[in-house]
């Protein structure tokens, strides 16, 4: 199995206030029908778009981490195709970050 981002651009007219329903419903379309696991959610918010999507301005993002089956990516971006509820669904490949060297702080810059 290979590991995906998938983030969700959902429309809060179409959805409840944080889109829980909605991605609880994703999740077990993902453990069920696509054998797959989801291993993090992360709920990003409502964010304000750059440029409308359609005639919506806004809309709800969720950020969940899962391992598929490479033939099923298919299958899930074609489940939400044509939901109304989803603006926009993109699937990245993903590869998690290494580990930092020992004796180093996360996140620091290392200067010879």
């Amino acid at each position: 199995m290979n590991q995906y981002e998938v983030v969700f651009i959902l429309d809060p007219k179409k959805v409840d206030e944080t889109g829980d329903a909605f991605i609880a419903q994703a999740t077990a379309l993902i453990k069920d029908k696509l054998q797959g696991k989801v291993t993090e959610t992360t709920a990003m918010g409502r964010k304000h778009f750059a440029r409308p999507i359609g005639k919506h301005r806004a809309g709800i993002y969720w950020d969940l981490l899962v391992e598929l089956p490479a033939e099923q990516v298919a299958v899930l971006q074609d489940s939400y195709r044509l939901d109304n509820a989803v603006l926009r669904l993109q699937v990245f490949s993903y590869t998690p970050p290494p580990p930092p060297l020992p004796g180093t702080v996360p996140g620091s810059i290392l200067m010879d």
